[in-house]
């Protein structure tokens, strides 16, 4: 049609040119320019028709209670909106934010009749899924219906569809709670229209799990799933927060305050949801959008924020309330309420027997029960999966807070009846972990819902997890899962990472294999080698390396026992223990098993399994390599990695190459190459976003990023690396809030190097806070992983050089020994303790204690000494560093001889260095020959008077003509 109408203005151009400069138009101008008007005349008439059809058909679809529509948000001219309808996703009230690339995927999807018609759309609570798909639906293609599918009615959706004839966008929110989702299925199979289907859930597996639970496994499917990432955590909060009031006051009919979007000021909690951003807006439209609304909202504790919510639910009760027959009272209509709300119940039956379990209600008859049931279904008629359920889930989570925390109800009774669901508990944890003690009490009076509660737990978020899981994790372990729940948990548990109880479901599993009659046979044997496999792996992603490693030394000897037949599985084994060694700080004895594993592994056949795991051994021993300086060794590892991996990257696991890239990137870095590091980092971080959203590991993603934020710091200036490790920084966030045990030491580990940067861009209080958050997080880590205990003493060390910049003195003192202290009882991280006792010399020379700084700074210099002659190409410069400060306070204390013994010692490690590498260091070099000749002349001494330079230079250095 466009085009057309595009055809017919270029020809009326035409005309009108010949026209207007007096000639007649020729005859086939005139019939081309009357055929195309009427042809798009024609498309135009036809196009609104389609478009009135589909209207009519929503309509009767919507009549109907088949589908809901979702074209337009609600018209709210016919009276004041009430808050809950608001803060609904389904009122589209907000502007859209935040999406653009998920909704131009969503569309191309949907005019590609050639892949699937169904998509899952998963995410955690309040991810804004329920939004994107609506807006999805709302921007369907011309001539395509958009609607929100009903539950209860979703087996008439294909055949209305059909008989409709149009083309249809259908959105079935929480998919795995909606009984009828099988029909829809069914009826797509055979469907003589198009219809693109959207799933939305929390996790990505829920369909399949909820098809099972229901008796259908014949439609279980491994369907697309895009994942939805939270919006709103990061970025321009203030804005959105001024957007959403003025759409918010827009829908109420009160005039918007005039006032820059600026004047808001920093809005909400650090890393918190759009949904609660928004529920902020709302609050403050609601009491008129004034500057005293805004402030009383803008900083509000979100549990508080949740009390005003709920306040303002239950005034609105209290007037549905009034409208309604029946003898039961306001207060006795709300306690029902919130007891139906908190039960999760399903149906009227299970509804009518938790509200007799209230005190307020107990003894009503039965039949009163039934009203108020009835009655409380009309406050939220359209939640999928329960009989009463608020909407949004933020809104949800705190009525249920605001009953468990102020034991407004019979909790223990409640939590007894016939019909209970844990998994509003869960979702109300996710948001506020103040709910989350109860679901020990629940499990305590119902211990047979512990599969409900750990599926209900992992699927909740975060907070939920932090506070569940190790209630969880003990009642687990006296209470074991079957094993047909157990395994089907299993892939959902690693999956979203909830390695604790990933732990305990994998060694139970292990237990049940090896329970089997010994002598075991091959096949056995193998199942439980298998088995502890898992279980390694699973205590390694916990953090738990001391027992995964001798978990792993039991494995290799199984896969000895097995034989040739499992010789690729008995080198990946060895490959697994030396790696755990390596995790564990013993580098030495982990590269001389990795030489073992790799030599097993080159004494099997080529094969896409070998070369995986092959490769992945090289990469490994290149990492090891590059931690004990062995840069050449590594480069060659790493280099022999990435040529076995690269072909392989869709056939083995995904993150493998760009994790081999990354580590490239760092021994390029090492060598000061930096063009070829970015190169390597480049293709690391691009090869990590071509990846599927549901197989990637942030991880791997912010591993990739700090790589190339690292080389652009050493190429750039400090301001252009800000940004790209304030990226890595939001992924090692969102990491340590999916599970903080886990991803604790990849979140510190950002912290303190954005501290870093943050110091030198000029942002020391930033930086202070940054790094005070880093310590924090180590200590944590400490209590359930010992063996992170130098990571600890690391972070202090930079902890205190932090408070020496900022005068901090006494306190950078007080932190350093704790530091020096942990180092010196640990074997290695020996520049750590040379920068630890850099801060005690530094003080020490500040308050002109000269003797003792001159000792800090020389066992600074003794502690890199070993380093500096291993690897002089990392050592020298931090060696040399410290000896040019032993210098500095000879040279205050006037013990010349002393100072200038110590300059020619620098001068000789740089000559060394120079004998490796004479581009990189010539700088530093002369450097050295310059200051050591000066402070020769300026004592007024010669080479053959009280200093006998050639014993200085012992040999390995002169002062040549070029520094003289």
């Amino acid at each position: 049609m466009i085009a057309g109408t595009t055809t017919a203005i270029a020809l009326a151009g035409a005309v009108l040119t010949n026209l207007v400069t007096g000639d007649d138009p020729p005859w086939w101008l005139l019939v081309a320019f009357g055929v195309v008007t009427v042809l798009s005349i024609g498309l135009a008439a036809w196009g609104a028709v389609e478009a009135r059809r589909a209207e009519r058909f929503v309509a009767e679809m919507a009549r109907d209670a088949v589908l809901r529509p979702v074209a337009n948000p609600p018209d709210w001219s016919d009276g004041r909106p009430e808050l809950v309808a608001l803060l609904s996703a389904w009122s589209r009230t907000t502007p859209f934010v935040g999406r653009s690339r998920a909704m131009d995927e969503f569309l191309a999807w949907i005019e590609d009749a050639s892949v699937g018609t169904v998509r899952v759309l998963c995410g955690s609570s309040g991810a804004g899924k329920t939004r994107l798909a609506l807006e999805i639906a709302a921007s369907a293609p011309t001539g395509w219906v958009g609607g929100i599918a009903v539950p209860g009615r979703l087996g008439e959706v294909v055949p209305r569809t059909e008989a409709c004839g149009e083309p249809a966008v259908v959105v079935v929110d929480d998919a795995d709670l909606v009984p009828d989702l099988a029909a829809l299925l069914v009826a797509l199979d055979g469907a003589r229209v198009r219809l693109k289907l959207i799933l939305v859930v929390r996790d990505p597996d829920a369909v399949n799990a909820a098809l099972v639970r229901d008796g259908h496994d014949h439609l279980v499917r491994q369907r697309p799933v895009i994942d939805v990432e939270p919006v709103g955590e990061d970025g321009d909060r203030s804005g959105w927060f001024a957007q959403a009031l003025e759409a918010f006051l827009a829908a109420l009919g009160t005039p918007a305050p005039r006032r820059p979007r600026s004047d808001v000021g920093i809005m909400g909690e650090r890393g918190e949801p759009m949904a609660v951003l928004v529920a902020r807006a709302a609050l403050a439209a609601f009491e008129g959008g004034t500057a005293t609304s805004i402030t009383a909202v803008r900083t509000t504790r979100r549990i508080d924020l949740a009390q005003r919510l709920v306040d303002a639910e239950e005034a609105r009760w209290r007037r549905a309330a009034s409208t309604s027959r029946g003898s039961v009272s306001d207060p006795s209509r709300a306690a029902a309420v919130l007891a139906l709300i908190v039960s999760g119940v399903a149906d009227c039956e299970a509804a009518v027997g938790v509200l007799g379990a209230v005190t307020m209600l107990r003894g009503r008859p039965e039949g009163e029960l039934r009203d108020v049931v009835e009655w409380a279904t009309t406050l939220y008629p359209e939640t999928p999966g329960v009989l009463v359920g608020p909407q949004p889930e933020f809104l949800r989570a705190a009525l249920v807070m605001r009953v468990l925390r102020d034991e407004r109800l019979d909790v223990d009774s409640l939590l007894a009846a016939d019909g209970f669901q844990p998994t509003v508990l869960t979702r109300s944890a996710a948001w506020f972990p103040e709910s989350a003690p109860v679901l020990e009490r629940l499990l305590d009076v119902r211990p047979d819902l512990i599969s409900d509660a750990v599926l209900a737990s992992v699927l909740a978020g975060f907070a939920a997890q932090r506070t569940l899981v190790p209630a969880l994790e003990t009642r687990l372990v006296t209470y074991r899962l079957p094993p047909s729940m157990r395994r089907r948990l299993l892939p959902l548990v690693d999956r979203l990472g909830t390695s604790r109880l990933h732990v305990v479901l994998r060694e139970q599993e292990l237990d049940d294999v090896a329970a089997e009659p010994r002598p075991w046979s091959w096949e056995t044997l193998r199942a439980v080698a298998d088995a502890r496999s898992e279980f390694v792996e699973a205590l390694t992603d916990s953090g738990e390396f001391d027992r995964a490693s001798a978990m792993a030394s039991v494995e290799v000897e199984e896969r000895r026992a097995l034989g040739p037949g499992a010789l690729c599985q008995y080198a990946t084994a060895l490959r697994s223990e030396a790696f755990l060694l390596s995790l564990r700080g013993f580098d030495r004895n982990a590269l001389d098993g990795l030489a073992f594993a790799v030599a097993q592994f080159r004494l099997i056949p080529p094969s896409a399994e070998r070369d995986g795991e092959y490769g992945w051994a090289l990469t490994i021993t290149g990492k090891v390599c590059l931690d004990l300086q062995l840069n050449d060794r590594a480069l060659e590892a790493l280099s022999s990695a990435l040529t076995l991996l690269a072909p392989l990257v869709d056939l083995t696991r995904p993150s493998r190459v760009p994790r081999t890239l990354e580590q490239l990137s760092r021994a390029m870095r090492h060598r000061q190459r930096y063009e070829e590091g970015m190169q390597y980092a480049d293709d690391a971080v691009a090869r990590i976003g071509r990846q599927p959203p549901h197989a990637k590991e942030s991880r791997d993603e912010a591993a990739c990023l700090l790589a190339r934020a690292k080389v652009i710091l050493k190429t750039s200036s400090v301001s252009a690396t800000q940004p790209a490790m304030e990226e890595v920084t939001i992924i090692a966030r969102r990491m340590f809030q999916a599970e903080p045990r886990r991803f604790a030491s990849d979140y510190a580990t950002a912290l303190a190097n954005l501290s870093e940067v943050h110091q030198l861009v000029g942002m020391a209080d930033s930086a202070l806070a940054l790094i005070e958050e880093a310590v924090a997080i180590r200590l944590d880590v400490v209590e359930h992983e010992p063996g992170r205990e130098a990571d600890l003493q690391e972070a202090r060390v930079r902890y205190a050089w932090h408070l020496l910049h900022r005068d901090r003195l006494a306190d950078a003192v007080r932190v350093a020994e704790s530091a020096v202290g942990g180092l010196e009882a640990l074997d290695g991280r020996s520049v750590a303790l040379a920068d630890g006792l850099g801060v005690l010399g530094t003080v020490e020379w500040r308050h002109g204690r000269l003797d003792a700084a001159c000792g800090h700074f020389r066992r600074a210099a003794a502690a890199t000494a070993a380093l500096a002659e291993q690897a002089p190409e990392v050592g020298t410069s931090v060696h040399a560093s410290y000896l040019e400060d032993v210098a500095g306070v000879l040279s205050d204390m006037g013990a010349i001889e002393g100072e200038l013994d110590v300059r020619g010692e620098v001068a000789a490690w740089w000559a060394r260095l120079a004998e490796l590498a004479p581009d990189r260091v010539r700088k530093q070099l002369n450097e050295a020959r310059r200051t050591l000749a000066r402070r020769v002349s300026e004592a007024g001494l010669s080479p053959g008077a009280a200093v006998d330079l050639e014993r200085i230079a012992a040999g390995r250095v002169a002062i040549g003509d070029e520094a003289v």
